[in-house]
C-alpha cells in the first residue's frame, strides 16, 4: 500500500508541478507581453524597414550603376566616333596637300619646261642671227674676192673650201 500512496502523490505532485510551470510561463508570458513585447516587435519592425530600404538602396545602386554603364557606353561610341572622324578628317588634309604639292610641282616643271622652250628658242635665234651674220660677211668677203680675181674652177673651189675652213672655225 505504501507503493499506492507514493504513487498517488508522485502523480499529485507532477500535476502539481505541471500547474506551478504553466502557471509560471503564463506568468512569464504576461510579463513579457506586457513590458517587452512592443520593444522587440519595435526592433524587428526596425530591422525589417532597415533591410527593405538596404534592397531599396541596392536595387537604386544598381539601377544608377546600370545608367552610368550606359553612359560611359555612348561616351566611349561617342570617343571612337570622334577618333574615326579626325583620322579621316586628317586623312582628307593629307590628300588635299598631297593634291596641291602635285599640282604646284607640276605647275614648276610647266614653268621650267616653258623657260628651257624659250632658252633654247632664243639661243636658235642667236644661232641663226650669227650665222646669218657669219654668212654675209663671207658673202661680202666672197664678192669682194671674186671682183678682184677672174673666176675659174680651181679658184672657185678653193674660195668654197675656205668659206667651209671659216664657218667650221667660227663653230668651234
Amino acid at each position: 500500500m505504501m507503493l499506492h500512496i507514493l504513487e498517488a502523490e508522485a502523480v499529485s505532485t507532477t500535476i502539481g508541478n505541471m500547474i506551478f510551470v504553466s502557471l509560471a510561463f503564463l506568468i512569464l508570458v504576461l510579463c513579457v507581453k506586457k513590458f517587452a513585447w512592443k520593444n522587440i516587435v519595435q526592433i524587428f519592425k526596425d530591422r525589417e524597414d532597415r533591410i527593405n530600404k538596404d534592397l531599396d538602396s541596392a536595387e537604386s545602386d544598381r539601377i544608377k550603376a546600370n545608367e552610368l554603364k550606359i553612359q560611359r557606353e555612348n561616351e566611349l561610341n561617342r570617343a571612337r566616333q570622334d577618333s574615326v572622324s579626325i583620322i579621316n578628317d586628317a586623312k582628307d588634309a593629307a590628300k588635299r596637300q598631297q593634291q596641291s604639292l602635285i599640282a604646284s610641282a607640276k605647275e614648276d616643271i610647266q614653268a621650267m619646261k616653258n623657260k628651257a622652250e624659250q632658252d633654247i628658242e632664243s639661243d636658235k635665234e642667236q644661232a641663226y642671227s650669227a650665222v646669218k651674220e657669219d654668212v654675209a660677211t663671207m658673202s661680202l668677203n666672197i664678192a669682194s674676192k671674186i671682183l678682184e680675181k677672174e673666176l675659174n674652177n680651181e679658184t672657185h673651189e678653193a674660195l668654197i673650201d675656205s668659206c667651209i675652213e671659216g664657218l667650221a672655225k667660227h663653230e668651234n
